[in-house]
């Protein structure tokens, strides 16, 4: 028995066949949805290449001040120093460790002294809020 099924009117399906029809804001929202995709994947790109481009600014900078103070630093010439040693030893500690310009005003001195107790001593105290709290 032959069954001719009749086209529908501007479709080349036959009348008996169906499809599964999908609401028209689908293909829109699958559409803008892999646009913002690419879009993301784009700027994330981007941000790579900038922090990649401040990172070699950065070294480059960094490598150019370190060669400068090797340069300066290779300027000096060896010399044999022998003599006061005790006299050296007492500039150093007095220039590095007792700030030796707090001594010429007794008063900034005093309170230099004061302030850097303050502190030590605020940082001790965190440190055992620290140690307690663990």
């Amino acid at each position: 028995m032959f069954v001719e099924k009749k086209l529908l009117a501007g479709t080349r399906k036959p009348a008996g066949s169906y499809e599964i029809k999908r609401p028209a804001f689908h293909l829109t929202f699958v559409s803008s949805l892999n646009k913002w995709i690419i879009k993301e994947f784009a700027m994330q790109i981007v941000q790579q290449i900038v922090f990649a481009l401040l990172a070699v600014f950065a070294l480059l900078l960094f490598s150019r001040k370190a060669l400068q103070i090797r340069r300066n630093i290779n300027l000096g010439r060896e010399e044999e120093i022998n003599d006061n040693k005790a006299q050296r030893w007492n500039n150093v500690l007095l220039l590095a460790l007792g700030q030796k310009k707090m001594f010429r005003n007794p008063l900034v001195g005093v309170l230099h002294f004061l302030c850097m107790q303050v502190l030590l001593l605020s940082i001790l105290r965190f440190w055992k809020l620290c140690w307690m709290a663990c």
